[in-house]
């Protein structure tokens, strides 16, 4: 069965994400307090990389950078046996 894994990444990848996306898509630090409702002073804060925990504030701005939060899911269908044994049945009932 698939488990989900709701660990957060280190906030020093989400915090280089969210520059990135910054220096690609030429936002400011004002839209982004704009766009996510929190104070500039905050999301200067937050993108200096100091803090150790993901706080709603990084949270607002990942959501709104499309940064994915937690780590990646290494879950591989093919080895699902519920969900190959419905496939083989969806076939075989064709």
């Amino acid at each position: 069965m698939h488990t989900y894994d709701k660990s957060y990444r280190p906030t020093s990848d989400l915090v280089k994400d969210l520059k990135a996306f910054c220096t690609v898509n030429a936002v400011t630090q004002m839209v982004l307090a704009k766009a996510c409702q929190i104070n500039q002073s905050q999301v200067s804060r937050l993108l200096d990389g100091k803090s150790t925990k993901v706080s709603k504030g990084l949270i607002r701005l990942c959501i709104y950078a499309s940064v994915p939060l937690h780590n990646a899911d290494d879950y591989d269908p093919t080895k699902d046996v519920r969900l190959m044994g419905a496939l083989r049945t969806v076939i075989a009932n064709n």
